[in-house]
């Protein structure tokens, strides 16, 4: 059954922060080609009164410490290209927060005065307790809760009314992927059912009716969310077949430019060509719940495939001629 990630924020004092806003990033990366299936979240946090003790993330996905990369942030900041390919926007001008570890990164189509503060210091089970990752469990439902406290974002005075942002990954195994998406394969023939399968993507974020209780009772009392970008990374060959709304967006990825992004290895590189889909949302006031819908169909022919084939030629080629024979001699 497909389950919600979760979004919240957390506030102990009594000051509103009404003008708080979150603007959610979503890449899922699903290539098995290459065994990549990684989801990246970019958190872009706006407003002059940015008053909250943490920023919390429910996943639907069982809890493993290894699964959370911290240093995602570190590895987009690298390379110029790579923050204009991540952003959609070309880089202006560069300059490191040494207190805070982070970046302020202003774009060409911004003022100086109008850019982003990225955040890269995520690591986790530090005394501090800037990020606390911890498992979930509630009604037979496991999954992970990750607190990015407000001891992030300790930066000057003249950072503090710029916009916020950081940015992790989750890897994740099987069982994870089938939170999110699953295969499924025809059954109307045997070929058929061999050489295509088509999967369902259903991503959600803060729907109730599929939280675990205490994780929805948080999510009722968020107001902060006013955008929502989903982007869905495939094989090229994948067919996009329907959706609940039409995507906003297709586009092929660039090649190597996402090498060192996505591996961790220097000297690997991505063999598959990728597609991107993008699905958005925005509200002046806020979105209770963002949902993205889509069918792919694939169809695969490697040498394991050919293999079946001429197997399943010599099979009824040998099944033929044994036949042939016996009606030969009832005949006569």
């Amino acid at each position: 059954m497909t389950q919600s990630l979760a979004f919240w924020v957390e506030n102990s004092s009594e000051k509103a922060f009404n003008t708080l806003g979150l603007e959610l990033h979503f890449n899922y990366w699903h290539l098995p080609d290459d065994k990549i299936n990684y989801l990246d979240i970019g958190v872009l946090i706006s407003g002059k009164n940015k008053c909250f003790d943490s920023i919390n993330v429910y996943l639907p996905f069982k809890y493993n410490i290894k699964s959370y990369i911290p240093t995602l942030g570190d590895k987009v900041v690298e390379s110029e290209k790579l923050i204009s390919a991540v952003f959609n926007n070309d880089v202006s001008n560069i300059k490191p927060i040494r207190e805070c570890s982070a970046k302020y990164i202003v774009f060409s189509e911004q003022k100086d005065s109008e850019g982003i503060v990225f955040f890269t210091n995520l690591s986790h089970g530090t005394s501090e307790g800037r990020v606390l990752i911890e498992e979930h469990s509630e009604d037979d439902e496991v999954g992970t809760i990750i607190k990015f406290s407000n001891k992030i974002f300790n930066c000057s005075e003249e950072y503090k009314e710029k916009n916020w942002y950081l940015r992790f990954r989750y890897i994740l195994e099987k069982e994870d992927i089938d939170n999110i998406s699953r295969e499924y394969k025809s059954k109307d023939s045997l070929i058929t059912y061999y050489f295509e399968k088509s999967e369902v993507v259903d991503f959600r974020v803060n729907e109730s009716r599929n939280l675990p209780k205490t994780i929805r009772e948080k999510v009722a009392t968020c107001r902060e969310i006013n955008k929502v970008h989903f982007f869905l990374i495939r094989n090229e060959s994948s067919e996009f077949k329907i959706g609940h709304t039409t995507y906003d967006r297709c586009r092929i990825l660039e090649d190597k430019l996402w090498d060192s992004y996505l591996c961790y290895n220097k000297d690997t590189q991505i063999k598959t060509k990728m597609l991107i889909y993008h699905w958005k949302t925005k509200s002046e006031k806020n979105i209770e719940y963002f949902s993205a819908f889509a069918r792919f169909m694939t169809r695969k022919v490697g040498l394991k495939e050919v293999m079946f084939v001429i197997l399943c030629i010599l099979v009824l080629g040998t099944i033929s001629s044994l036949l042939a024979t016996v009606l030969t001699n009832i005949i006569t």
